[in-house]
């Protein structure tokens, strides 16, 4: 299973959670443990990732 990386937060996986509107965001600590950095609902506004957010205002 590949879980993509995340713009959000740095270093973080986002993990959407299967028949339910929420996506966790995770990142590996040492070996196979894993943190839940944050949960949110799919109809909440996320910020865009801060490379984004920077490459418009250039």
């Amino acid at each position: 299973m590949s879980i993509p990386a995340s713009d959000l937060f740095p270093a973080s996986r986002k993990l959407v959670i299967s028949k339910l509107p929420y996506v966790a965001f995770i990142r590996q600590l040492d070996g196979a443990v894993w943190e839940v950095v944050d949960i949110v609902h799919t109809s909440r506004k996320l910020p865009k990732a801060e490379q984004e957010t920077t490459q418009q205002r250039e």
